[in-house]
């Protein structure tokens, strides 16, 4: 299993034929069913004890790029305005 961490590999499925896409997209499918099934199995064991199981449900998201962002400038606290004095108003 190490060595999936070992390879580090960048798509882009855009530049892909349909064909090739499919062709990852079984694959890593196949890759991932199985990596799930075993943690549901281990998880499943531990519990299994208290009566209960797990369920385990995932979703497969493209990345998008890292951007830098500039940190924002730190914002001034305004001064509350001067209460007015009703006497004044009246006046």
């Amino acid at each position: 299993m190490s060595d999936h961490k070992d390879r580090p590999r960048k798509l882009d499925i855009s530049k892909m034929s349909i064909e090739q896409a499919d062709a990852i997209s079984a694959q890593i499918g196949k890759e991932i069913a199985r990596l799930m099934d075993e943690c549901n199995s281990k998880c499943n064991e531990m519990l299994n004890i208290y009566g209960m199981q797990t369920q385990i449900n995932y979703q497969i998201v493209q990345l998008a790029e890292k951007t830098v962002l500039k940190p924002k400038a730190s914002k001034r606290i305004k001064k509350a305005p001067k209460g007015q004095s009703l006497d004044k108003l009246q006046e």
